[in-house]
């Protein structure tokens, strides 16, 4: 009798369990059925062990897989869309979403308002992708009231999460431009003047030869670039990703370096008004460069709209896929919580429904719609396959075929399309779907009806 029948090498058994192992191996020698009997159950070994990471792990996912709804608590992140990611406003971890949007806000008005004139396209750029990373999976990173806006509306974000990150913006700047003045040398002397401070928008920023028509348009323009970026890597599905943050920093760094000349490319409301709000500077060309902002995000907002649909939030599409009333939806689309009738914890958000809403999209686009204007196949001499013909009236038959050194090539009735049966490897062959028109007599050699 060889070890392995007496258990000293189960697989089962760790190294260190000798006494269990001894145990067993007494046992096979004085009953060899016994060894046997426990080789089939080796459930009862399997609980003598201790259970590792990796078991709590593949247990955790079998239970995200079974579940028909992922109960995250409120802190489930969607790393693809990073833009989309909110806390619960019933979770503890809302507060510090909102802490983040206002300390990401004001340093990057301090970097971005302070830069040197010739780097400066390059220190914005690459300041706003730093915080969106910062602040990415834990408020979204929106950093814009402009980005906050947009998204609301289309439904990827809630109302009152975007009502309060619009006012934490602003404030961070208007904090952020007052410890400005505080650091630029000669700059806190400025301070209610009018005059010019760090990272102001008036008058001096601007082109001398520009219009006030050319700013908006500039600003509209730009905006509306940095906005789709947002949309295309951090809200879309699939997005970027991690890369998402550096794809924003890359689209305002291009803006910046095209029509910052003209504008000084502001590109973000908050970065505005904060400003203003310390130096009273900019308050002729305030509206200019805010309108425009404002126009570019509802214009990026309306085209993602039409190619990619609106976002889960929108009442009209929770409504349906979610099963909601009216007001269920309403509430949803202004909280970001679901009604408690769905919840588990309370502190559920959105993505922890995204399941629901995939069954939803796969139903609704299950049948791709079918071209009966052209048929681009034909001017290109392509022949249909041999299921696209309509078999509605007729039933189809399907055969197995087996392992034959060589199949011929058949032809059906009609003598409209060949069906080639090739010999596969292994004894059975792939199921042919051959059309009604075939007769028993045209069957291809050693097949029977599956």
């Amino acid at each position: 009798m060889d070890k392995e029948h007496l258990g000293m090498k189960d697989p089962t058994i760790r190294p260190g369990d000798v006494d269990l192992q001894e145990t067993l191996r007494k046992k096979a020698m004085a009953d060899p059925l016994a060894q046997s009997e426990e080789e089939a159950t080796p459930s009862v070994q399997e609980d003598s062990r201790t259970d590792t990471a990796e078991d709590f792990a593949e247990q955790a996912q079998g239970r995200h897989e079974a579940s028909e709804f992922s109960w995250a608590g409120g802190d489930t992140v969607d790393k693809d869309s990073v833009f989309a990611n909110y806390k619960s406003v019933f979770s503890r971890q809302f507060a510090v979403s909102l802490a983040v949007e206002f300390l990401g806000v004001m340093f990057f008005q301090i970097i971005g308002g302070t830069s040197a004139p010739n780097f400066a396209p390059f220190v914005n750029g690459f300041a706003l992708a730093v915080w969106v990373y910062v602040a990415a999976n834990i408020s979204g990173g929106h950093l814009n009231p402009a980005v906050s806006c947009s998204t609301a509306v289309c439904g990827f974000y809630p109302v009152i999460h975007t009502v309060i990150y619009v006012l934490l913006q602003i404030t961070g700047a208007i904090v952020g431009a007052w410890v400005s003045a505080g650091l630029v040398p000669g700059a806190g002397d400025l301070i209610g003047t009018g005059g010019t401070g760090p990272g102001c928008f008036d008058r001096s920023v601007i082109h001398a030869d520009i219009t006030d028509a050319q700013v908006f348009g500039w600003e509209c323009v730009m905006t509306f670039t940095l906005i789709s970026c947002v949309y295309a890597c951090g809200v879309a599905k699939p997005g970027h990703g991690s890369h998402t943050p550096f794809a924003v920093g890359l689209a305002l760094l291009a803006c910046a370096g095209s029509g910052g000349q003209y504008t000084g490319a502001a590109l973000n409301p908050a970065r505005v008004l904060g400003p203003m709000a310390v130096f009273h500077c900019g308050t002729d060309v305030a509206g200019l460069y805010i309108g425009g902002q404002a126009l570019a995000a509802v214009l990026a907002m309306s085209v993602f709209a039409f190619v990619s649909g609106f976002g889960p939030l929108n009442p009209w599409m929770a409504k349906r896929a979610l099963k909601l009333s009216w007001p269920e939806a309403i509430y949803l689309w202004i909280t970001g919580s679901p009604p408690s009738r769905l919840q588990k914890t309370g502190r559920e958000n959105i993505n922890d429904f995204m399941q629901q809403y995939a069954h939803f999209y796969e139903s609704e686009g299950s049948e791709a719609p079918k071209s009966k204007i052209f048929d681009v196949e034909r001017c290109f001499g392509l022949r249909k396959s041999a299921t696209a013909y309509d078999t509605s009236h007729e039933e189809s038959q399907v055969f197995v075929v087996k392992s034959t050194p060589s199949l011929p090539t058949l032809r059906d009735t009609s003598g409209c399309q060949e069906l080639d049966y090739r010999a596969w490897s292994g004894e059975w062959h792939g199921v042919a779907e051959l059309v009604p028109s075939l007769s028993s007599a045209h069957r291809p050699p050693n097949t029977q009806k599956w």
